[in-house]
């Protein structure tokens, strides 16, 4: 009994959170919105209004973090703009949420609740990260300003993410909220991608878009996130702004009703949630400067306010990149900047070589490569589990092509080409660079979801009940892979068993430099989870400070002299 009681009161704590993530947002969002898009809040402006709270939020911290710790403090100045437009428009708000809260809205509100509870549920349980260096990275943003070269204590320092700053600033708030920023991108895609659009099939008379069945095909990929990403991971942060990404793509090129203001908020946002995002990001700005230039530049020159803000936000991530590591792009250095902190050289060719050589070596190592790697592309296809991240979009994607191609109609199949240029992109990344689902799968279900859309809106545009069915049965599909499919792994459905873990401080020794620096390395070859810092598991004697006595001013490699004789 105790034990059931247990599992409730962490189920509550995690919705309470996830709402206060919800309505953190949906405030900081609709404080700017007006600012942005010069119209009323609607209530269907619900991601739109999340993604302007996060895209600000980023913003406002990266500078923060420039010259200050990630505290407390910036998370009461943002309570300003929130609270402002709160009194401004408190009574309007109240009056609308009435409007809304009709029969029709009771599927959506109780569909809602229940999604919120099921989420809280299955983010019950140990903390999943990256031990090598996610805490440290949080740790570092709330204990100190930007550090210049920190990458140089620890190599993956320099892989930045705008959501170790996120998890920084509200993990001052709610001590390890790690668990619930995922909790929360979860309950926000299921809202947006499923509920929302079931509901407005069902109940909003007007015509069904074919974006709306591309959201509801979503689906499978996003239960799978729900089951197997918990905690901190950047990974699931990228694949939210990419699977957004692929619904405001198909609403411009294919709909021709796009809304660039949030697309160049989330090209942003997909970028400083991680580096690996570039292909899509890239392949996104030259189709739309090649084949929407004129709406574009237009767009530029209208919204000067809009065009800084997307620079600005760029420019953001590849300057905390350079203060990282002298590398705008690092790991790759085809760019660096000649700085005191610059990581050197030769270590970044071996960590390069580490990254390709995952997972079968490289072809000097490796006399069996070529063999190997399709080997292991393989398993990524048909491994059961693996299926839903990639063979499956593939399948669906394939045959909605094929009813594409049978329409005959050549500008169709030119949007959808010119759509499907950014997935195809992010998916040569992962065939020929890193082979790792969790870099594509978001782009997979991009081609699958987006190509059949289409042919279900034309079959069924004015069958609302049959579309209803579908996406439940889309629903029970997605769940079936994890639940009652035997051949794959099976996750239960509600999370009886496990509790919340602390994070690790592993034991560990103190290791001086040259210079005197001190060093804590974790015994037994431990990662730092989340050791004191500075913190390191590839301790250097070379390794000083830039000021001996000041740890905020940075790292640098003392390179041994050679000798002239």
């Amino acid at each position: 009994m105790h034990f059931k009681i247990e599992i409730l009161s962490h189920t509550l704590i995690n919705s309470f959170e996830i709402i206060f993530f919800v309505l953190y947002f949906v405030l900081l969002g609709s404080s700017f919105f007006r600012f942005f898009y010069k119209e009323k809040i609607k209530i269907n402006d619900f991601l739109k209004l999340n993604i302007i709270g996060i895209f600000i939020l980023y913003i406002f911290v990266s500078i923060w973090n420039f010259f200050l710790p990630v505290n407390k403090y910036p998370f009461f100045i943002t309570l300003i703009p929130i609270t402002l437009f709160l009194i401004k428009n408190f009574g309007i708000s109240i009056l609308k949420l009435k409007s809304i809260l009709n029969r029709q809205s009771i599927f959506l509100v109780i569909s809602m609740l229940l999604t919120l509870i099921w989420v809280s549920n299955i983010g019950i349980g140990p903390l999943q990260y990256e031990p090598q260096y996610h805490l440290q990275k949080i740790r570092w943003a709330q204990q100190f300003a930007l550090i210049p070269g920190l990458t140089n204590l620890f190599n993956h320092f320099g892989f930045d993410s705008s959501m170790f700053c996120i998890i920084a600033f509200f993990d001052n708030i709610f001590k390890y909220s790690m668990w619930n920023l995922s909790g929360y991108l979860k309950f926000t895609c299921i809202v947006y991608f499923i509920l929302i659009p079931i509901h407005l099939i069902y109940f909003n008379k007007n015509v069904i878009k074919g974006s709306y069945i591309m959201r509801i095909f979503f689906t499978p990929i996003i239960i799978y996130y729900c089951f197997y990403i918990k905690g901190i991971s950047t990974d699931l942060f990228a694949s939210f702004f990419g699977i957004t990404l692929a619904i405001i793509m198909y609403k411009i090129v294919v709909e021709k009703q796009g809304d660039y203001i949030q697309l160049f908020f989330i090209l942003v946002l997909g970028f400083s949630a991680k580096m690996t995002f570039l292909p899509t990001v890239v392949s996104s700005i030259i189709i739309l400067l090649i084949f929407k230039n004129k709406i574009l530049l237009d767009f530029f020159f209208k919204r000067r306010i809009i065009t800084l803000l997307f620079i600005f936000g760029f420019s953001l991530q590849l300057f905390r990149n350079i203060i990282l590591t002298g590398y705008p792009f690092y790991p790759k250095d085809f760019i660096s900047v000649p700085v005191t902190w610059k990581f050197p050289k030769d270590k970044l060719e071996k960590l390069n070589n580490r990254l390709s050589e995952f997972p079968v070596g490289s072809p000097k190592i490796n006399e069996n490569y070529i063999n190997d790697k399709k080997k292991w592309i393989k398993t990524r296809f048909f491994i059961q589990h693996r299926r839903v991240e990639t063979l499956y979009p593939v399948v669906l994607g394939m045959f909605g092509f094929f009813l594409i191609v049978k329409k005959g109609k050549i500008k169709l199949l030119q949007n959808f080409f010119i759509f499907s240029i950014p997935a195809i992109a992010q998916i040569l990344f992962f065939l020929f660079i890193a082979t790792d689902n969790r870099f594509a799968n978001f782009a997979f279900w991009w081609l699958g979801a987006g190509f059949i859309s289409l042919p279900v809106k034309q079959f069924l545009c004015n069958k609302r009940d049959f579309l209803v069915s579908i996406a439940i049965l889309i629903v029970i599909f997605s769940f079936s892979l994890h639940t009652f499919d035997r051949l794959g792994r099976v996750i239960p459905l509600i999370n009886k068993k496990i509790l919340r873990a602390q994070v690790k401080s592993p034991s560990y020794d103190i290791f001086e430099t040259n210079s005197g620096l001190q060093l804590n390395v974790p015994k037994n070859n431990e990662y730092c989870h989340d050791c004191p810092l500075p913190c390191t598991t590839s301790p250097n004697y070379n390794l000083r400070l830039i000021d001996q006595k000041r740890l905020n001013k940075g790292f640098y490699f003392d390179q041994p002299r050679i000798s002239d004789g």
